[in-house]
């Protein structure tokens, strides 16, 4: 499921971050970097997960990783931030390769609901109706077992959605999100099966640094493999035709018409700054 910005430009803030615009000097000018042409970094997917087992399951959220293809590891540590530390992994046909950790995680939807409000929804949970009522809220809390980890509890035929958001991009090659899913084989998505309740926590790092025997030995890590053509499928009107042609035939001609304006608007806006 793609999240993020309609614009296809990755995300240069990792989690939920909004400028507050106001009085305070230091959110002004964070608001005008923020719209300073430079290339974003993040790649947010919305990630769902499907217990099909015949016993409750726990996702290890905070776990997930992204592989990435061996072959385009030199493009990927182009974007490197801070110290990132990556993971040692393999892609599904066996090569050696790393992994990049998620720099955020959240639970937005629990059985096709989400407790986001209208105001609060981001592009990413557009289109998935709110939790309608205090049972809704209560099964969501319920699932939730860890918030930090995001790990969530799943009966057998639930499913839930996670935002899920890595550093992937950052340079000027690397820059959309069409660019950084070609740098991925596979994700993994650490899951507790059977979950008993009797298994505490904390659980973020759990897959990968043990503490419990017992709960290491549940730990099952689940493959899900990119398929690149549905990818540039996705993105082919892109890619051919521009951005606008990309928002117009996925979100409709009247939310092309209003990021249209909001593009002639920001544009506007950084010429006079450059002035």
């Amino acid at each position: 499921m793609s999240f993020g910005d309609i614009s296809c430009a990755l995300s240069r803030k990792p989690g939920k971050a909004r400028v507050d615009v106001s009085t305070d000097d230091r959110n002004r000018f964070e608001l005008m970097n923020d719209m300073t042409p430079k290339p974003g970094a993040y790649l947010v997917i919305g990630l769902m997960v499907h217990n099909r087992t015949k016993a409750p399951m726990l996702i290890l959220g905070s776990d997930i990783i992204a592989v990435v293809k061996a072959s385009r590891e030199n493009d990927f540590a182009r974007g490197t931030q801070g110290k990132e530390l990556y993971l040692p992994s393999k892609q599904l046909d066996g090569t050696p390769t790393v992994a990049q950790a998620l720099s955020f995680a959240e639970l937005v939807a629990l059985n096709g609901k989400t407790e986001r409000q209208p105001d609060e929804e981001s592009n990413a949970t557009e289109g998935v109706p709110p939790a309608a009522d205090e049972t809704s809220r209560e099964a969501r809390s319920a699932a939730l077992i860890d918030e930090d980890a995001c790990a969530v509890m799943l009966k057998p035929t639930e499913h839930a959605v996670l935002e899920i958001q890595f550093r992937l991009g950052g340079t000027k090659d690397i820059s959309h999100q069409f660019h950084a899913w070609s740098l991925l084989d596979h994700f993994v998505v650490p899951c507790l099966v059977p979950y008993s309740p009797m298994l505490s926590g904390p659980f973020r790092g759990r897959s990968r640094c043990p503490t419990d025997p017992a709960g290491q030995d549940a730990v099952v890590n689940v493959s899900a493999p990119i398929v690149q053509s549905d990818v540039d499928a996705w993105f082919a009107d892109f890619r051919l035709h521009g951005e606008q042609a990309h928002v117009k035939s996925h979100y409709g001609e009247s939310r092309g018409k209003k990021h249209a304006i909001a593009d002639d608007f920001e544009s506007a806006l950084l010429q006079m700054m450059g002035n």
